[in-house]
Protein backbone atom coordinates (compact mmCIF):
# COMPACT_ATOMS: atom_id res chain seq x y z
CA UNK A 1 0.00 0.00 0.00
CA UNK A 2 1.33 3.04 -0.99
CA UNK A 3 1.85 6.09 1.91
CA UNK A 4 1.27 9.81 0.62
CA UNK A 5 2.58 11.96 2.59
CA UNK A 6 1.87 15.99 2.78
CA UNK A 7 0.41 18.62 4.97
CA UNK A 8 -2.82 18.15 6.71
CA UNK A 9 -5.20 21.27 6.40
CA UNK A 10 -4.59 21.93 10.24
CA UNK A 11 -0.67 22.12 9.44
CA UNK A 12 -1.20 24.42 6.77
CA UNK A 13 -3.62 26.87 8.79
CA UNK A 14 -1.09 27.09 11.20
CA UNK A 15 1.96 27.40 9.05
CA UNK A 16 -0.03 30.78 7.11
CA UNK A 17 -0.83 31.67 10.87
CA UNK A 18 2.80 31.98 11.89
CA UNK A 19 3.83 33.76 8.13
CA UNK A 20 0.90 36.41 9.12
CA UNK A 21 2.21 37.01 12.48
CA UNK A 22 6.14 37.39 11.32
CA UNK A 23 4.39 40.36 8.57
CA UNK A 24 2.85 41.87 11.17
CA UNK A 25 5.96 41.83 13.51
CA UNK A 26 7.64 42.95 10.10
CA UNK A 27 6.37 45.43 8.51
CA UNK A 28 6.86 48.47 11.77
CA UNK A 29 10.59 47.78 11.18
CA UNK A 30 10.23 48.00 7.79
CA UNK A 31 8.20 51.18 8.11
CA UNK A 32 10.85 52.77 10.33
CA UNK A 33 13.91 51.76 8.45
CA UNK A 34 11.90 53.34 5.34
CA UNK A 35 10.99 56.50 6.76
CA UNK A 36 14.50 56.64 8.45
CA UNK A 37 16.16 56.89 4.93
CA UNK A 38 13.57 59.40 3.66
CA UNK A 39 14.44 61.09 6.69
CA UNK A 40 17.63 61.60 5.77
CA UNK A 41 16.83 61.76 2.21
CA UNK A 42 15.35 64.94 3.36
CA UNK A 43 17.76 66.11 5.92
CA UNK A 44 20.49 66.03 2.58
CA UNK A 45 18.12 68.03 0.79
CA UNK A 46 17.90 70.80 3.59
CA UNK A 47 21.81 70.70 3.96
CA UNK A 48 22.07 71.12 -0.04
CA UNK A 49 19.96 74.33 0.16
CA UNK A 50 21.32 75.58 3.07
CA UNK A 51 24.66 75.24 1.64
CA UNK A 52 24.13 76.93 -1.60
CA UNK A 53 22.58 79.81 0.38
CA UNK A 54 25.97 80.29 1.73
CA UNK A 55 27.90 79.19 -1.71
CA UNK A 56 25.90 82.27 -3.00
CA UNK A 57 26.57 84.81 -0.46
CA UNK A 58 30.70 83.68 -0.93
CA UNK A 59 30.10 84.44 -4.85
CA UNK A 60 27.67 88.04 -4.47
CA UNK A 61 28.73 89.03 -0.66
CA UNK A 62 25.16 88.77 0.37
CA UNK A 63 22.44 86.07 1.17
CA UNK A 64 19.92 85.36 -1.84
CA UNK A 65 16.79 87.19 -1.14
CA UNK A 66 13.43 85.39 0.27
CA UNK A 67 11.65 86.31 -2.46
CA UNK A 68 12.14 89.24 -5.28
CA UNK A 69 8.63 90.90 -5.87
CA UNK A 70 9.32 94.41 -5.23
CA UNK A 71 10.79 97.45 -7.41
CA UNK A 72 12.90 97.44 -4.60
CA UNK A 73 14.05 94.01 -4.88
CA UNK A 74 14.02 93.63 -9.03
CA UNK A 75 16.37 97.04 -9.13
CA UNK A 76 18.60 94.68 -6.74
CA UNK A 77 17.97 91.40 -8.87
CA UNK A 78 16.64 91.89 -11.99
CA UNK A 79 13.58 92.98 -13.32
CA UNK A 80 11.73 89.16 -12.48
CA UNK A 81 9.48 87.86 -9.78
CA UNK A 82 10.59 84.77 -8.32
CA UNK A 83 11.78 83.17 -5.19
CA UNK A 84 14.89 82.20 -3.09
CA UNK A 85 15.12 78.62 -5.14
CA UNK A 86 15.83 80.34 -8.15
CA UNK A 87 18.79 81.56 -7.18
CA UNK A 88 19.91 78.33 -5.28
CA UNK A 89 19.62 76.29 -8.59
CA UNK A 90 23.32 76.82 -9.77
CA UNK A 91 24.56 75.67 -6.43
CA UNK A 92 22.70 72.83 -6.27
CA UNK A 93 23.36 70.90 -9.26
CA UNK A 94 20.92 72.21 -11.28
CA UNK A 95 23.10 74.88 -13.73
CA UNK A 96 21.21 73.74 -16.93
CA UNK A 97 17.92 74.51 -15.54
CA UNK A 98 19.22 77.39 -13.54
CA UNK A 99 20.18 78.71 -17.50
CA UNK A 100 16.69 78.15 -18.65
CA UNK A 101 15.25 80.92 -16.40
CA UNK A 102 14.14 84.15 -18.59
CA UNK A 103 15.37 86.90 -16.74
CA UNK A 104 13.16 90.17 -17.41
CA UNK A 105 14.73 93.61 -19.27
CA UNK A 106 14.39 97.04 -18.54
CA UNK A 107 14.17 99.27 -15.14
CA UNK A 108 12.09 97.44 -12.23
CA UNK A 109 9.22 99.28 -12.78
CA UNK A 110 9.02 97.48 -16.65
CA UNK A 111 5.82 95.51 -16.52
CA UNK A 112 5.88 94.96 -20.56
CA UNK A 113 9.62 93.47 -20.16
CA UNK A 114 9.18 92.06 -17.08
CA UNK A 115 9.60 87.64 -16.73
CA UNK A 116 7.74 86.65 -13.66
CA UNK A 117 8.22 82.54 -12.82
CA UNK A 118 5.01 82.53 -14.19
CA UNK A 119 5.58 84.34 -17.71
CA UNK A 120 4.42 82.03 -20.51
CA UNK A 121 8.60 82.52 -21.33
CA UNK A 122 9.19 80.43 -18.21
CA UNK A 123 6.43 78.10 -18.10
CA UNK A 124 8.88 75.36 -19.22
CA UNK A 125 11.35 76.08 -16.56
CA UNK A 126 8.53 76.39 -13.46
CA UNK A 127 6.89 73.32 -14.53
CA UNK A 128 10.39 71.04 -13.63
CA UNK A 129 10.20 69.94 -11.20
CA UNK A 130 13.33 69.30 -8.78
CA UNK A 131 14.11 66.59 -6.95
CA UNK A 132 16.30 68.96 -3.96
CA UNK A 133 12.89 70.72 -3.23
CA UNK A 134 10.56 67.61 -2.98
CA UNK A 135 10.91 65.50 0.44
CA UNK A 136 10.44 61.89 0.26
CA UNK A 137 8.89 61.87 3.36
CA UNK A 138 5.92 63.95 1.73
CA UNK A 139 3.40 61.47 -0.17
CA UNK A 140 2.14 62.25 -3.57
CA UNK A 141 5.47 63.90 -5.04
CA UNK A 142 5.75 64.75 -7.71
CA UNK A 143 3.00 67.41 -7.04
CA UNK A 144 1.93 70.58 -9.47
CA UNK A 145 0.01 73.63 -8.62
CA UNK A 146 -2.43 75.45 -11.34
CA UNK A 147 -2.57 79.68 -11.00
CA UNK A 148 -3.81 82.09 -13.05
CA UNK A 149 -0.92 82.34 -14.75
CA UNK A 150 1.01 79.16 -14.94
CA UNK A 151 -0.62 75.40 -15.15
CA UNK A 152 0.97 72.39 -13.43
CA UNK A 153 3.86 74.32 -11.98
CA UNK A 154 6.00 72.18 -9.81
CA UNK A 155 5.81 72.08 -5.88
CA UNK A 156 8.03 72.19 -3.07
CA UNK A 157 7.91 70.67 0.27
CA UNK A 158 10.32 73.54 1.74
CA UNK A 159 9.54 77.12 1.72
CA UNK A 160 11.47 80.13 3.30
CA UNK A 161 10.17 81.61 6.72
CA UNK A 162 11.69 84.86 6.92
CA UNK A 163 10.14 86.65 9.36
CA UNK A 164 7.31 87.17 13.21
CA UNK A 165 4.10 88.10 12.81
CA UNK A 166 4.46 91.78 14.64
CA UNK A 167 1.12 90.75 16.40
CA UNK A 168 2.72 88.13 18.52
CA UNK A 169 4.90 90.03 20.91
CA UNK A 170 1.62 91.98 21.82
CA UNK A 171 0.21 88.66 22.86
CA UNK A 172 2.74 87.99 24.97
CA UNK A 173 3.62 84.59 22.90
CA UNK A 174 7.11 85.78 21.58
CA UNK A 175 9.88 87.97 23.33
CA UNK A 176 9.73 91.60 21.61
CA UNK A 177 10.96 91.83 18.78
CA UNK A 178 13.51 94.83 17.77
CA UNK A 179 14.36 93.26 14.44
CA UNK A 180 11.85 90.21 12.91
CA UNK A 181 13.10 89.55 9.48
CA UNK A 182 15.28 86.65 8.89
CA UNK A 183 18.61 85.49 7.41
CA UNK A 184 16.88 85.66 4.01
CA UNK A 185 15.11 88.61 3.26
CA UNK A 186 12.32 89.86 1.30
CA UNK A 187 13.35 92.03 -1.67
CA UNK A 188 17.36 92.24 -0.04
CA UNK A 189 20.32 90.37 0.27
CA UNK A 190 21.43 90.07 4.24
CA UNK A 191 25.58 89.74 4.65
CA UNK A 192 25.86 86.87 6.77
CA UNK A 193 28.11 89.63 9.29
CA UNK A 194 24.33 91.03 9.54
CA UNK A 195 23.44 87.56 11.75
CA UNK A 196 23.85 88.69 14.82
CA UNK A 197 22.16 85.88 16.97
CA UNK A 198 24.63 83.79 14.64
CA UNK A 199 24.23 81.56 11.86
CA UNK A 200 23.97 78.54 14.18
CA UNK A 201 20.77 79.94 15.97
CA UNK A 202 19.00 81.13 12.94
CA UNK A 203 17.04 79.23 10.39
CA UNK A 204 16.72 79.43 6.96
CA UNK A 205 14.76 76.72 4.85
CA UNK A 206 11.90 75.06 6.57
CA UNK A 207 9.61 72.17 6.14
CA UNK A 208 6.12 73.11 4.45
CA UNK A 209 5.11 69.59 3.15
CA UNK A 210 1.96 68.63 0.61
CA UNK A 211 1.03 71.65 -0.66
CA UNK A 212 -0.94 72.75 -2.43
CA UNK A 213 -3.40 70.78 -0.25
CA UNK A 214 -4.63 72.21 3.17
CA UNK A 215 -3.61 69.83 5.49
CA UNK A 216 -3.90 70.59 9.67
CA UNK A 217 -2.87 68.85 12.84
CA UNK A 218 -2.74 65.09 12.25
CA UNK A 219 -2.03 65.40 8.74
CA UNK A 220 -5.60 65.79 7.58
CA UNK A 221 -7.41 67.89 4.86
CA UNK A 222 -8.55 70.87 6.32
CA UNK A 223 -12.40 70.09 7.28
CA UNK A 224 -14.32 72.92 5.57
CA UNK A 225 -11.65 74.89 3.17
CA UNK A 226 -10.59 73.12 -0.05
CA UNK A 227 -8.39 76.87 -0.90
CA UNK A 228 -4.95 75.46 -2.33
CA UNK A 229 -2.04 76.96 0.05
CA UNK A 230 -0.52 80.17 -1.74
CA UNK A 231 3.58 79.80 -2.54
CA UNK A 232 3.23 76.17 -3.49
CA UNK A 233 5.40 76.00 -6.43
CA UNK A 234 8.63 76.67 -5.94
CA UNK A 235 9.94 79.28 -8.48
CA UNK A 236 6.74 81.28 -7.17
CA UNK A 237 7.74 84.51 -5.05
CA UNK A 238 5.71 83.83 -2.59
CA UNK A 239 6.86 80.89 -1.42
CA UNK A 240 8.46 82.42 1.67
CA UNK A 241 6.00 83.69 4.94
CA UNK A 242 6.21 84.96 8.40
CA UNK A 243 5.64 82.80 11.39
CA UNK A 244 1.79 83.35 12.45
CA UNK A 245 1.13 80.30 14.70
CA UNK A 246 -1.86 78.43 14.66
CA UNK A 247 -4.27 76.94 17.29
CA UNK A 248 -3.40 73.56 18.27
CA UNK A 249 -6.35 72.06 16.06
CA UNK A 250 -4.44 73.64 12.91
CA UNK A 251 -8.00 75.70 12.19
CA UNK A 252 -7.28 79.18 12.75
CA UNK A 253 -4.18 81.33 12.77
CA UNK A 254 -2.56 85.20 13.04
CA UNK A 255 -3.23 87.20 16.21
CA UNK A 256 -5.07 85.05 18.61
CA UNK A 257 -4.03 83.61 21.78
CA UNK A 258 -4.53 79.74 21.20
CA UNK A 259 -2.39 80.22 18.36
CA UNK A 260 0.61 79.17 20.26
CA UNK A 261 1.61 75.60 17.50
CA UNK A 262 4.33 76.40 15.54
CA UNK A 263 4.86 73.21 13.95
CA UNK A 264 3.12 70.63 12.33
CA UNK A 265 -0.62 72.14 13.03
CA UNK A 266 -1.12 73.60 9.46
CA UNK A 267 1.08 73.41 6.24
CA UNK A 268 -0.85 76.43 5.46
CA UNK A 269 2.66 78.43 5.04
CA UNK A 270 3.93 77.06 8.59
CA UNK A 271 6.10 74.61 9.36
CA UNK A 272 4.86 71.03 8.69
CA UNK A 273 6.34 68.01 7.89
CA UNK A 274 5.21 64.21 7.82
CA UNK A 275 8.23 62.77 9.95
CA UNK A 276 6.67 61.30 13.70
CA UNK A 277 7.07 63.97 15.90
CA UNK A 278 8.17 66.78 14.18
CA UNK A 279 10.02 68.55 11.17
CA UNK A 280 13.85 69.73 10.14
CA UNK A 281 14.75 73.02 9.01
CA UNK A 282 18.04 74.36 7.43
CA UNK A 283 19.95 76.53 9.85
CA UNK A 284 22.41 79.44 8.75
CA UNK A 285 25.74 77.70 9.07
CA UNK A 286 24.34 74.77 7.03
CA UNK A 287 22.90 72.12 9.32
CA UNK A 288 19.97 70.66 9.67
CA UNK A 289 18.23 70.86 13.28
CA UNK A 290 14.99 68.49 13.99
CA UNK A 291 11.93 70.63 15.74
CA UNK A 292 9.67 68.44 17.62
CA UNK A 293 5.66 69.41 18.07
CA UNK A 294 5.86 70.22 21.36
CA UNK A 295 8.63 73.16 20.31
CA UNK A 296 7.03 76.35 21.76
CA UNK A 297 6.63 79.30 19.36
CA UNK A 298 8.37 81.52 21.54
CA UNK A 299 11.60 79.17 20.83
CA UNK A 300 10.41 78.94 16.97
CA UNK A 301 10.47 83.20 16.46
CA UNK A 302 13.95 83.13 18.25
CA UNK A 303 15.43 80.66 15.58
CA UNK A 304 13.03 82.97 12.93
CA UNK A 305 14.76 86.20 13.75
CA UNK A 306 18.97 87.27 12.66
CA UNK A 307 19.43 90.42 14.95
CA UNK A 308 17.03 90.50 17.83
CA UNK A 309 19.38 89.08 20.47
CA UNK A 310 17.33 86.03 21.48
CA UNK A 311 18.57 83.06 22.95
CA UNK A 312 16.97 79.67 21.46
CA UNK A 313 16.65 76.67 23.92
CA UNK A 314 15.81 73.75 21.93
CA UNK A 315 16.27 71.57 24.86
Amino acid sequence: MTVRRGFTLIELLVVIAIIAVLVGLLLPAVQKVREAAARTACSNNLKQMSLACLNYETAYGVLPPGRVSSDAGRTAFGNSNRSAFVFMLPYIEQEALAKRFVLGTGPATDTVNRRNWSHPDNHAFSQTPVKTFQCPSAPQNPRTVTTADIAGAATADYGILNSVDPDLPGLGLVEPLGNRFGMLASNEGVKVTAVLDGTSNTLMIVEDGMRPARLVTGKQPHPTSTTAVSGSAWADNDNQFSLDGFTPDGLMSGPLAAATCAVNCSNANEIFAFHPGGAMVGMGDGSVRFLRDSTPIRVVSALVTRANAEVANLD
